[in-house]
């Protein structure tokens, strides 16, 4: 069920990338950005509004806002900022590279988020996780490689960037799968040799 679901995740940010390219193509980043955001805000003003002067109507529910502190407050406001940083630079990535370098690219995220977590959690990696990281890397890698090997630019001609494209696509493919498969595999390694699987008949 959860890896149906890391699936359907990937498929849908997909899906936003190719949006947000076709959005971005004939407009300026900032006002695609700013509408964007304010779109988001007022899918969930409602539900604000209902937790706020109706509580009980959705406080059972996973859609109920409880109310924060303040200290909360400062630590949302903290990430909002970065959050839109990252924003600004994705759209900026986004509407200059071509779609299958920048979401390549993105797709390093998770290495960051296991970076932190090991350095400021204490945290530890299991056996396809570490793989699942190596993956990605090695990944980029060889996306940075091809970019230099062709000498392409923003300028170049379609029908080059289409190419090339299609190398990029097929190792952008294996790096989310990697991706999705070593955060949704619960299992340590010792646990999968100790399995018993019978054959099917």
């Amino acid at each position: 069920m959860w890896l149906t679901l890391a699936f359907f995740s990937s498929l849908f940010l997909g899906l936003d990338e190719v949006a947000k390219k076709s959005a971005l193509k004939d407009n300026a980043v900032i006002p695609v950005l700013a509408l964007s955001i304010l779109l988001s805000a007022a899918l969930f003003l409602p539900l604000q509004l209902v937790s706020v002067f109706s509580p009980d109507t959705l406080l059972d529910t996973a859609f109920y806002i409880p109310p924060v502190s303040a200290d909360a407050h400062w630590g949302i406001l903290l990430k909002a900022a970065i959050v839109l940083g990252s924003w600004i630079f994705g759209f900026f990535a986004t509407k200059h590279l071509p779609l299958t370098i920048s979401s390549s690219v993105k797709a390093s995220r998770p290495v960051f988020v296991v970076l932190g977590a090991i350095l400021i959690f204490g945290e530890r990696l299991n056996f396809s996780q570490w793989v699942g990281v190596i993956v990605v890397l090695t990944a980029l890698v060889v996306l940075s490689n091809l970019d230099k090997r062709d000498g392409r630019d923003d300028r170049e001609p379609p029908r080059r960037k289409s190419r090339a494209a299609g190398a990029e696509g097929m190792t952008a493919r294996p790096v989310l799968f990697a991706e999705t498969v070593s955060y949704s595999f619960p299992y340590e390694l010792n646990e999968v040799e100790e399995w018993n699987i019978q054959p099917i008949m």
